[in-house]
């Protein structure tokens, strides 16, 4: 589990693959960049830069998780 890592989904569209993810801070997911998939991409010779934006994050509802006291420091 990457430090500052809270919440993470992901599918698959038309337009590529969708990621939506919350973090601690903004800190938090660049660093996490810089060193796993940033490295990891450029290896297998991706090229372009994904569309990546913050935004404060407001409130999680998640019913289905099986301990929802996992979502108290979201």
């Amino acid at each position: 589990m990457p430090d500052g890592a809270k919440l993470h989904v992901a599918g698959f569209s038309d337009g590529g693959l969708n990621v939506t993810d919350v973090w601690e801070s903004a800190e938090a997911f660049g660093s996490f960049s810089e060193q796993r998939p940033g490295p990891a991409v450029q290896e297998i010779g991706i090229e372009g830069e994904p569309d990546v934006r913050f935004f404060p994050m407001h409130a999680c509802f998640a019913p289905a998780l099986d301990r929802p006291e996992t979502l108290r420091d979201l």
